[in-house]
């Protein structure tokens, strides 16, 4: 940044008492046992009546909104955090605006949805049965109602170019559906403002919602 948009001494002075800090707010970001306040409430208002993976998922969701940035093609198939997030990288996935720029690396939104399941269910081998893309995530589920919506079910634009996982639902039959979200350039949890279908995911662990 210094040298590419040659900052001043003013302007370097500022960068320098940023840096000072970030290590500190790495280390806060890392921690999946940090909820942020809107993410929190979603975690205490779940109803008992679900199932145990469900609650996971729920937790699991929430565990990275606000802290991962939008990267398009990212993925990561591990238990946890991936020490990477947060660092600058080259966008090498075609097909985006994106593509061979340099952005700050996390997850796209098919990735989070891999994510999420491999950590909610603690089996690395998720990823290869809900898919990892939007098409194979949608391949991987089958077609539900709206008003049979249920926490773990994902929620897809109407061209597939978006996924995202409902984490609540109300009495009234409002989802709260946890996304990365190019948008936001975060994980966040929205309504279903764009999201015209909903699906539920042909995972073993679902048998028993």
């Amino acid at each position: 940044m210094r040298v590419e948009y040659s900052f001043n001494d003013q302007q370097n002075e500022a960068l320098d008492g940023m840096l000072q800090y970030r290590s500190m707010l790495l280390s806060l970001m890392g921690n999946l046992d940090e909820i942020q306040g809107d993410a929190q409430q979603l975690i205490n208002a779940m109803p008992d009546n679900i199932t145990d993976i469900q609650r996971k998922i729920v937790e699991t969701a929430c565990s990275l909104v606000g802290k991962v940035n939008y990267f398009w093609g990212g993925k990561y198939s591990q238990i946890g955090w991936n020490p990477e997030w947060g660092s600058i990288k080259q966008v090498t996935a075609a097909g985006s605006p994106t593509t061979g720029t340099m952005r700050v690396y996390g997850l796209d939104c098919s990735g989070f949805v891999s994510w999420v399941f491999i950590n909610a269910s603690g089996n690395l081998g998720s990823d290869s049965i809900i898919g990892e893309g939007t098409k194979s995530q949608w391949a991987n589920a089958t077609q539900i109602s709206w008003s049979d919506a249920q926490i773990g079910d994902l929620t897809f634009y109407p061209d597939l170019s978006h996924v995202g996982i409902v984490v609540g639902v109300d009495q009234n039959g409002n989802v709260s559906i946890a996304n990365c979200a190019s948008g936001a350039n975060n994980v966040v949890i929205t309504g279903k403002s764009g999201f015209t279908i909903i699906a539920r995911p042909s995972f073993s662990m679902f048998n028993s919602m």
